[in-house]
């Protein structure tokens, strides 16, 4: 039908016989669509018209009469009661008349009297089977115009023997999904030849019931993914249980991840506790994760729920996830000391300004402490801001914290407060933890200054970096009161290149105590390849005493057993 074509409104006036223009009458013999819609109408005119006429009965008018008119009074409770009911009744007879006349014909129309009934069903299903078998859009709409009676037909041929037709049906009343056709869906699931398409209408029709059904189907039929995809539609918690107990049955691991996302979808808790549970399974662990992030706004209130009762697999997948929705419910767990050290560390992982500012106010605590070796630019940047800050205990707070945290922006932030002779020492010692070449060439510049040097050559050591070996060596020869800093230093670097600056430092080539339990807190699997590596240079003779001191004998093939 071409409801865009300028006569289509005329076209029921033509179907009623009618004057109309002959112009619009010679459109429509012209017009294929027109006159298909004409065609159309017609047919439908025949299949619902009524079956003769409708008059009162003989004896209606004197029944009429013996009505009094004025009924009895009676209680007005009763009247208010009566009143809906018999409406109701009402309601329900005439719908019942309307559907006789779908239902059945006059079996003896000569004798009733009455003109011959039109064989509304047969008539009807064989314009439904029509429209199902045409392609054409505007034949496939009259479908949508027979309403109640469309869907008893399509349920009826859904169910018969006719493959192309009865998939047909299906998928025509899958675009709808009536509950009206669960019955029928549910003999289809059984017929193999349509099977997915009525797979389909039960998801369309979404009924609990069909659960059942699609559960002896998801290890039978060829297309597992259309029956996990109906029972996401379903959902609820028998849904997810019944995708949960299938897992096992499916034979790819696309399968199972879809799977997985279905139950995430099918329902909130259970689904949680779902996934929490196969969290711990190898083989589906990989997919939880995904699982979550796909419906995180309906499954992060509910893993936060059962972390608040201590489920620590719950903390895990939050942390897994570092989802920003997570941070209010996080923040409340940090009032709670049984959960204060996860959800800090949670929130030191998600990094995120509100996160940062709650784990800042509780720094006290020393599980919210460590959590900030795990935090990233976010908390650096509000550390770094307190860093301004006139309030000694912020400043102090901040360089703690910023020597867990920080990274290079944190060097160039803490290296002008160097020059503050109180905070020195706590700036010197946060470069050491934080690293990097950045600094180490900060520390390098404030082993310049007399009353730092010390310091600034421990934390150089701190730092564990190869490029500050140089300094170290440089460090220790030019001052021999720095000798043993730097020796000390060196220790703290487990590299071949410290174990050979640790020798350069021996002026006399004749190790004194000092560094011998120096090199025996390295790794040995460094140091004494180191040594043997230097049995035949110029640092020869001190390595071989060096060995032989360390109870390891001057040769380079032994690297097992202790010192």
């Amino acid at each position: 039908m071409d409801v865009s074509c300028p006569t289509f409104a005329t076209l029921g006036s033509l179907v009623d016989g009618e004057e109309i223009a002959p112009e619009v009458r010679d459109h429509v013999d012209s017009c294929p669509k027109c006159g298909r819609t004409v065609s159309a109408m017609r047919s439908l005119d025949v299949i619902l018209a009524p079956g003769g006429e409708c008059g009162p009965s003989a004896d209606f008018e004197s029944r009429l009469r013996t009505i009094p008119d004025q009924a009895p009074a009676k209680n007005s409770r009763v009247q208010r009661r009566f009143t809906p009911l018999a409406a109701a009744a009402a309601v329900i007879l005439l719908f019942a008349g309307v559907r006789m006349q779908f239902n059945r014909t006059d079996p003896n129309p000569e004798q009733s009297g009455k003109a011959p009934r039109a064989p509304a069903p047969s008539a009807l299903r064989g314009l439904v089977s029509s429209a199902l078998q045409s392609e054409l859009e505007e034949d496939r709409g009259i479908l949508a115009e027979l309403d109640g009676a469309r869907m008893v037909i399509l349920n009826r041929i859904a169910v018969e023997d006719d493959t192309i037709a009865a998939r047909a049906a299906l998928e025509v009343l899958a675009l709808s999904g009536p509950r009206e056709s669960l019955p029928a869906a549910l003999i289809a699931v059984r017929k193999p030849d349509r099977a997915i398409r009525a797979v389909r209408l039960l998801a369309a029709i979404g009924d609990p019931k069909a659960l059942a059904a699609l559960e002896s189907m998801l290890a039978k039929t060829d297309q597992p993914a259309e029956v996990i995809s109906a029972l996401a539609s379903i959902g609820g918690e028998q849904a997810a249980r019944v995708l949960d107990r299938g897992l096992a049955t499916l034979p790819s691991a696309i399968l199972r991840k879809q799977a997985m996302m279905a139950i995430a979808r099918a329902d909130g808790i259970v689904g949680a506790r779902i996934l929490l549970a196969r969290y711990q399974d190898p083989e589906l662990s990989t997919y939880v994760p995904a699982a979550i992030e796909a419906n995180v706004d309906a499954l992060v209130p509910h893993l936060l729920r059962l972390a608040e009762r201590g489920e620590q697999r719950a903390f895990d997948l939050l942390g897994a996830l570092a989802r920003p929705e997570a941070v209010p419910g996080l923040i409340r767990l940090l009032d709670h000391p049984y959960a204060r050290a996860e959800a800090a560390r949670i929130l030191a992982l998600t990094d995120t300004t509100a996160g940062a500012d709650a784990l800042i106010r509780r720094w006290q605590h020393a599980d919210v402490r460590s959590a900030f070796a795990q935090a990233g630019a976010a908390t650096e940047q509000r550390l770094i801001g307190l860093l301004s800050s006139k309030q000694k205990v912020d400043l102090r707070m901040a360089i703690e914290l910023l020597a867990v945290c920080g990274g290079s922006q944190t060097v160039k932030a803490l290296r002008p407060l160097a020059r503050n002779r109180a905070l020195a020492p706590a700036v010197i010692r946060a470069l050491g933890q934080i690293g990097g070449p950045e600094a180490v060439s900060a520390l390098d510049l404030l082993a310049e200054i007399p009353q730092l040097e010390r310091q600034a050559i421990r934390a150089l050591g701190t730092t564990g970096e190869e490029s500050a070996v140089p300094i170290l060596i440089i460090r220790g020869r030019e001052r021999r009161a720095l000798r043993g800093e730097a020796v000390s230093a060196l220790g703290q670097i487990a590299s071949p290149s410290a174990v050979r600056g640790i020798l350069a430092l021996e002026p006399d080539r004749r190790p004194r105590s000092a560094t011998l339990r120096t090199l025996k807190s390295m790794d040995r699997g460094v140091v004494l390849p180191a040594l043997s590596s230097l049995l035949t240079g110029d640092l020869g003779p001190t390595a071989r005493r060096v060995l032989s001191a360390l109870g390891s004998g001057p040769s380079a093939q032994r690297s097992t057993g202790n010192y």
